[in-house]
């Protein structure tokens, strides 16, 4: 649920637990791993849901450009093409989420010293 973007009171209620305790468990590093691997799963389905609409959906902007008896449309369709060319459509800039339990206590360790730099 959590993966899916539901606020933790929502889980919470869902589950018959306290806020408290989804709080709790978030700061778990084997909980969190396991939380980021879900949430990769879901971005590689949506990934893969994308790259599955692209021929149709190139298909449709093609017609539409290539339509003479509308020039507003003509224009938006342009503008889509040049949208797409201009960056990715099928990735996600997003860095990948930690999947194991060991990456993210490091990250925490790293994230602790630096703070404690900064507060020097």
């Amino acid at each position: 649920m959590l993966a899916s973007g539901k606020a933790a009171s929502v889980v919470a209620t869902a589950l018959d637990v306290r806020k408290e305790t989804i709080s709790r468990w978030r700061q778990l590093p084997e909980f969190q791993a396991e939380l980021n691997a879900i949430i990769e799963d879901v971005r590689e389905a949506a990934r893969n849901r994308l790259a599955a609409m692209v021929d149709k959906a190139l298909e449709v902007i093609e017609a539409d450009l290539q339509a003479t008896d509308n020039a507003a449309q003509r224009s938006r369709a342009a503008f889509k093409i040049l949208q797409l060319v201009g960056g990715n459509a099928l990735a996600f800039t997003e860095k990948p989420l930690p999947t194991d339990a060991a990456t993210i206590r490091q990250q925490r360790e790293n994230a602790e010293a630096w703070a404690g730099l900064h507060s020097l």
